[in-house]
């Protein structure tokens, strides 16, 4: 009884203290717990397939179809090179475009204009400035790669095979070799 009592007097650690300058998922999961979770991480852990990034509109433009028919697409067999790296690059937006949100409605919550000014930190809010440059980098880093990749990449469709060149039948006749003394220039003199 008294181990439990002195667990539940101890006091709550303020959130936030002690924040690294790198992003990362987990460490926000483990240091942000006591913040509201926005509507993208309520509810535990979602796929990439389950989230929207902002990229969506411009990859179902380009493949013609949905982004959950495109991940579908991309683990078959016959899926282009182009289409898989694209919903790579996809992946990795929607986790760097999560973690940009993280920060800015940290943010927006520590700066309310009905929060208590005594609860504002200097050292927090420069250690989210860092993380947000950090975020943001990120996912401009993968706008810009996707918008690359699919500038360059072949027109979607079936791979084209190689073409198989067709040639005319040839029919080439050989002549049977000339007698040694011909091919010496000997000419052969009348028989006695």
């Amino acid at each position: 009884m008294q181990d439990r009592g002195k667990h539940n007097g101890g006091g709550v650690a303020r959130v936030g203290a002690h924040r690294p300058p790198g992003p990362g998922p987990a460490h926000h999961r483990t240091v942000c717990a006591g913040h509201r979770a926005g509507p993208r991480t309520r509810g535990g852990a979602v796929s990439v397939t389950d989230k929207t990034s902002s990229q969506d509109s411009l990859l179902e433009q380009t493949f013609g179809a949905p982004v959950r028919e495109l991940y579908t697409q991309a683990s078959g067999r016959d899926a282009s090179a182009a289409l898989r790296r694209a919903l790579e690059l996809r992946s990795f937006l929607v986790v760097a475009e999560e973690q940009v949100a993280w920060v800015r409605d940290r943010v927006h919550e520590a700066t309310a204009a009905d929060r208590d000014m005594s609860e504002l930190s200097a050292d927090d809010l420069r250690f989210d400035a860092q993380w947000l440059e950090a975020a943001l980098a990120g996912r401009n880093g993968y706008v810009a790669a996707l918008g690359q990749l699919l500038r360059t990449m072949p027109p979607p469709g079936p791979v084209p095979r190689r073409p198989v060149r067709l040639t005319q039948p040839t029919t080439t006749t050989a002549l049977p070799p000339a007698p040694a003394d011909i091919r010496a220039g000997a000419v052969r003199g009348p028989r006695p």
